[in-house]
């Protein structure tokens, strides 16, 4: 697939949103889709799925009210909005992440009850990622960051208490299988998502030091315009999946 447009440079102030920090951002308002790129081929600044789902969150509640919107201010709504129209104009297409979900991990927080079908992952933000006899590592390098989450099973996203994704990793707080009852959960002020859930999909049966790439596109009205994706090797290959570049700007 050759898909070229001159992309808009959307510059997003930085915000605060549920406790993290985002810095200053420059980015691409288009996807770039040459060819089949895999995730560890890519070079230069992409997005991680943090950065990603809070602005989707963003965008959705920007359409509700022009005052502040998650502590972030009407600018970044806006923009949010903008970056993610154009995310979404354009069905089955979508982009990679700067992230890396390791299902190997075995970690579990003492004293934290967590459901039965739920699963312990090691996510990586700006990985490295590595082909061993073994298959795929995600290691560490300068600005990479980890985290030890619980993922939800494949499923609908639906609202929580917290909201609709974590903000440190950007991955679903809870889903559901039944996309009707999932959509009868969503707030009738997210309009944009309202008809059309989203889907979360992780890997089916995770495997001792499996290493994921992480992706979301759009993919219309059966899985939602932000349907993110845990199960692909970092080089697969897809002609649907992109990049956008992008740049944290100091502050």
């Amino acid at each position: 697939m050759e898909y070229s447009v001159s992309p808009l440079t959307i510059r997003i102030p930085g915000f605060e949103y549920k406790g993290v920090h985002f810095g200053n951002l420059e980015v691409d308002d288009m996807i770039e889709h040459s060819g089949c790129t895999p995730v560890d081929a890519l070079r230069g600044g992409v997005m991680t799925l943090a950065e990603m789902s809070a602005l989707y969150e963003i965008a959705l509640a920007g359409h509700v009210e022009r005052g502040p919107v998650f502590n972030s201010s009407m600018e970044t709504a806006l923009k949010a909005d903008t970056l993610h129209s154009n995310i979404l104009s354009q069905d089955s297409l979508g982009e990679w992440t700067d992230d890396a979900c390791d299902y190997g991990s075995d970690r579990r927080p003492q004293g934290i009850i967590v459901p039965a079908d739920f699963v312990p992952v090691r996510w990586v933000k700006h990985p490295l990622f590595v082909k061993n006899g073994d298959g795929w590592e995600a290691r560490m390098q300068e600005g990479s960051e980890e985290c030890h989450i619980f993922l939800p099973p494949s499923g609908y996203v639906i609202p929580t208490c917290d909201g609709l994704y974590r903000p440190d990793t950007g991955t679903p707080f809870a889903t559901m299988n039944d996309r009707n009852k999932a959509m009868d959960l969503l707030p009738h002020t997210f309009v944009l998502i309202r008809e059309y859930p989203s889907y979360f999909r992780r890997a089916r049966k995770p495997q001792q030091g499996k290493t994921c790439a992480v992706s979301h596109r759009n993919r219309g009205s059966r899985y939602g315009h932000y349907a993110i994706d845990v199960r692909a090797a970092p080089d697969s290959r897809d002609d649907h999946l992109g990049f956008r570049q992008m740049r944290r700007l100091k502050q």
